[in-house]
């Protein structure tokens, strides 16, 4: 049985190198990826191939990720494209460095509305205005 990781990499094709697994959530995984035409680094979130995905809710993934497409915000990443094969559903995204929400919230503690207000970069609630903003379908 391969792991997502080998399963990624042959979905994804000789352009692309799978380097390793950075996260993990109840729904999906993310792996670092390089684009060797590129020479970039990319975000790839796949889906958990163990879950039995419904054809809805496939749908409602595909929705979700040309809707963020469609999004223009400093605070929003673009999607390049999204995928599948090798039983994987996935798309592909800048890399973005630095700690999780999940890692500052451990190191930090919780955030206070003036903490968060402080700490949140002023594009933040454009780009929260925008994903609200825009049509989805």
């Amino acid at each position: 049985m391969r792991t997502t990781l080998e399963r990624l990499g042959r979905a994804l094709g000789p352009k692309y190198e799978v380097k390793r697994l950075i996260g993990r959530g109840g729904f999906a995984e993310v792996y670092e990826l390089w684009d060797k035409d590129l020479d970039r680094r990319l975000a790839c979130k796949v889906l958990h191939p163990e879950i039995a995905w419904t054809p809805g809710m496939l749908a409602r993934f595909r929705q979700e990720a040309k809707a963020l497409a469609r999004l223009q915000a400093p605070a929003i990443l673009a999607i390049h494209f999204t995928g599948d094969g090798e039983g994987l559903v996935y798309y592909v995204m800048p890399f973005v460095e630095g700690e999780s929400l999940a890692e500052r919230l451990r190191r930090r503690g919780p955030y206070t509305p003036s903490r968060f207000s402080r700490h949140c970069p002023t594009p933040t609630p454009r780009a929260s205005c925008t994903a609200t903003s825009s049509p989805t379908t």
